[in-house]
């Protein structure tokens, strides 16, 4: 079922689709499929296949990378607004099917079906509350919960394979702890194997078992 379009009647399944163009467009093993910074222009839903999503901070110092197979939604809050960025680099990990429906569209068809308004603003509600409530989660006290509440805020789902591109020097800034104690957590995780470290990567195979 798509998103925002769950609850719709069948017969206005029917009609919708014949006033709005529906693209489904297909992307190969590495491709781009929108960039982080580049306006966005369409509605987009990943029907099909793995992607690997990237966010970069705004300062440029760090990036972090997930992996998913499941249907996702390509950022609809860029949608509208004042920002219409695209927060996230999507791009195909296998072959993958995107549904797109244009800005236009969205706005002067979709928005007159009841239904699609109300899943439209129970979606964003359900987004604000979600980050007010980050905003005013409690800081961890020992660096492990400092370091998964990092990771996590950052997340699109909170399970799964994620990395880290980041320098021990602004994770320990970022997680208000000494950097010497950030080693002694990191090297902790590592000989646990829940963690893989390089230079400059840290590497998460199951965020969940953090």
């Amino acid at each position: 079922m798509l998103p925002f379009f769950q609850g719709l009647p069948e017969h206005d399944y029917y009609e919708i689709a014949e006033r709005i163009r529906l693209y489904f467009r297909n992307y190969v093993q590495g491709t781009t499929i929108v960039r982080q910074g580049d306006e966005c222009d369409a509605y987009r839903f990943v029907l099909r296949g793995a992607l690997k999503v990237e966010r970069e901070n705004p300062a440029g110092d760090y990036m972090l990378t997930e992996w998913t197979d499941k249907p996702t939604l390509i950022c609809p809050e860029s949608l509208y607004g004042l920002d219409t960025a695209h927060t996230r680099s999507f791009s195909a990990v296998s072959n993958v099917s995107v549904l797109e429906i244009s800005k236009t569209d969205v706005f002067n068809v979709l928005m007159e079906y009841t239904t699609f308004r109300l899943n439209y603003m129970n979606y964003f509600s359900w987004r604000q509350q979600q980050a007010m409530r980050m905003a005013w989660q409690t800081i961890p006290r020992t660096p492990q919960k400092r370091f998964v509440q990092f990771v996590k805020n950052r997340c699109l789902r909170p399970v799964g394979r994620k990395q880290l591109q980041i320098t021990q020097q602004v994770l320990a800034r970022e997680m208000a702890v000494a950097l010497q104690v950030l080693q002694a957590m990191l090297e902790e995780y590592r000989k646990e194997q829940l963690i893989e470290t390089s230079r400059g990567i840290i590497e998460i195979p199951n965020l969940e078992k953090l």
